[in-house]
């Protein structure tokens, strides 16, 4: 389980979510989690890992066949006062 600070990943359907785990999985460590309340556009389901992974995951989510504009990527701190803040990573 990924404690310090991290990044979610949001998507708006659950079949993008479960595509984009399975690229990232064997790369870095990963867990799916419900999606915070805070983040209303939502499938329910997003993509936790730490901050430090942030390129990475930029550079393989644009080597991916997929529409950018379905998945949000959110700077949440700590992870538990959820202050939620959305990073721009489309190229």
């Amino acid at each position: 389980m990924i404690e310090e600070g991290f990044i979610l990943l949001a998507f708006d359907s659950t079949h993008l979510a479960i595509k984009v785990e399975r690229r990232l999985k064997g790369i870095i460590e990963t867990e799916m989690i419900p999606t915070p309340r805070s983040i209303t556009a939502s499938c329910g389901l997003s993509i936790k890992t730490s901050n430090k992974n942030l390129s990475l995951i930029i550079k393989e989510l644009n080597a991916m066949d997929i529409d950018r504009e379905l998945i949000k990527i959110y700077d949440l701190d700590d992870g538990k006062t959820f202050k939620v803040k959305e990073i721009a990573w489309r190229i």
